[in-house]
């Protein structure tokens, strides 16, 4: 066992050595990357906000390190504490020691101790974090369109470019959607700014009345290795409260036939090809047994439940159906000791509340990233029990379990961490 603490300013050198050996798309050979990154986690450290740097040390020596992120999200009609964890690294001569693991159980246990319900991770690996119990998320999907097959809006004179200036404004406008949007995380100052950091991003606001109403940002990209002409554009942020702001941004990017060959959309709406005549992307690929290639979909963010016998015996957890039942619940968590629990719940009229054991209850099996998934909205009950992810003693009260389970607005979240 390591000790885990809050990093030092003389340890940054440290940290950046371990973060360039464990990422190699970060270049510790450029100063143009290594500084910038440098000054970001110096004034982390002197003033954390809502990150915080972590190191694992045996001996003084730091051999690990992770970054936390305090959050609020927006989960079903309620803004709840959540945390993130991103940036772990460990030393590549002591991989293989569970340093990853302590470093993740320290996170579990700080947030849970804090009184949060939920955790967030990007994986690198899927499987990797599954094991530990985290379940998979909000999906991502890439969409390569045409641009003239893009719906023909209107209301393009009512689009700007934003700057630094704007922050508060874009501030304003995501607040406002991540109050109606189940899974969206409260953005900040910082999140913010990593878009204007970022040099190849440019960002267009939707503004109607004075009022900032959606924003877009997007980067100009070359596909082909002999014509620099030859461009797709990319959309990586899209925010809007309007209608009439999707609108716009839809004739601003169809207006750019004649510059780009394609427009890359990344959302997390799988029903997003119903918006184009011609949804299909430039694999032209055919899926058996007859279907069009209209999208890559990728596995990103990952969310666990923190504590399972609370979050099942409240009602803010998720929108539990009008049911009067009693179950017992039996949730495997293999790598959170203390959350791997056997608790029995009556719910009246949909509203839960812990009681005594009840023997005779039909009991629900899952493991706490089915759980997981299944609270955060992005898998429903009847998948998890069609494919066995997810059993119930008795099948007579199968119908009575699909019912308090009913499917959960699909979740969004557009923070990265």
């Amino acid at each position: 066992m390591g000790v885990i603490r809050a990093i030092k300013q003389n340890e940054i050198d440290r940290l950046i050595t371990l973060v360039a050996n464990a990422y190699p798309s970060f270049d510790a050979t450029r100063e143009e990357v290594v500084q910038p990154f440098r000054e970001q986690v110096a004034a982390t450290i002197k003033e954390p906000g809502n990150s915080h740097f972590y190191g694992y040390y045996r001996d003084e020596q730091m051999l690990g390190v992770m970054r936390l992120y305090d959050y609020t999200v927006h989960w079903h009609g309620s803004n709840l504490i959540a945390g993130g964890v991103g940036s772990i690294a460990v030393d590549l001569l002591h991989k293989k020691e569970k340093i990853a693991k302590e470093l993740v159980t320290y996170f579990l246990r700080h947030y849970r101790n804090q009184g949060a319900h939920i955790a967030f991770l990007y994986s690198f690996r899927p499987d990797f974090y599954k094991r530990m119990g985290f379940g998979f998320g909000t999906e991502w999907h890439e969409y390569r369109i045409t641009p003239s097959t893009l719906p023909n809006g209107q209301g393009k004179e009512r689009l700007t470019f934003l700057t630094e200036a704007d922050i508060p404004d874009m501030l304003a406008l995501h607040r406002r959607v991540t109050e109606r949007t189940h899974g969206m995380i409260a953005a900040t100052d910082q999140d913010l700014k990593r878009l204007f950091s970022v040099k190849q991003n440019r960002i267009v606001g939707y503004v109607n009345r004075h009022r900032l109403q959606g924003y877009m940002g997007f980067q100009y990209r070359n596909n082909h290795s002999k014509n620099d002409f030859h461009n797709d554009l990319h959309v990586n942020q899209w925010i809007a409260e309007d209608p009439a702001a999707h609108q716009a941004f839809f004739a601003f990017l169809r207006s750019q036939s004649d510059q780009f060959q394609r427009i890359v959309f990344y959302v997390q709406d799988p029903e997003f090809h119903h918006l184009f005549d011609d949804p299909r992307n430039d694999t032209y690929n055919m899926i058996p047994p007859l279907s069009h290639e209209v999208r890559t979909t990728g596995i990103g963010l990952m969310v666990r439940i923190l504590d399972a016998k609370r979050a099942l015996s409240t009602s803010t957890i998720y929108p539990f159906g009008n049911v009067n039942a009693t179950f017992t619940f039996e949730i495997r968590d293999t790598f959170l000791a203390e959350n791997e629990q056997r608790f029995t719940i009556t719910f009246t009229n949909g509203k839960p509340a812990l009681r005594d054991f009840v023997d005779e209850a039909p009991v629900v099996r899952m493991d706490i990233s089915d759980l997981s998934a299944l609270l955060y909205g992005a898998v429903s009950l009847n998948t998890l029990l069609n494919y066995g992810k997810a059993t119930l003693s008795d099948a007579q009260w199968t119908q009575t379990l699909r019912a308090l389970f009913p499917k959960a607005d699909f979740p969004v979240c557009d923070t990265f961490f």
